[in-house]
């Protein structure tokens, strides 16, 4: 977000997007290894982020978009 906010548009979009590739990977893998995390250790479990999280990247992301759009259209 503060790349967003240095308005580093492409710097923000690259990061947000492997963020959220990262969690829907953990979710994934978060399947397999609860069983793991109840049974023997809590901190087997990979952190998959709440959905408060994603909304922010992809509210964020859209931003980045518009942003890019709208300098474009300003500054040819």
């Amino acid at each position: 977000m503060m790349k967003h906010y240095q308005k580093d548009y492409d710097g923000s979009l690259t990061i947000l997007n492997a963020t959220n590739e990262k969690m829907k990977d953990a979710v994934i893998k978060s399947i397999s290894k609860g069983f793991a995390a109840a049974v023997a250790n809590e901190n087997a479990a990979e952190y998959a982020g709440t959905p408060y999280e994603y909304i922010y990247i992809n509210r964020f992301n859209a931003l980045n978009y518009y942003e890019k759009a709208n300098s474009r259209r300003c500054f040819p």
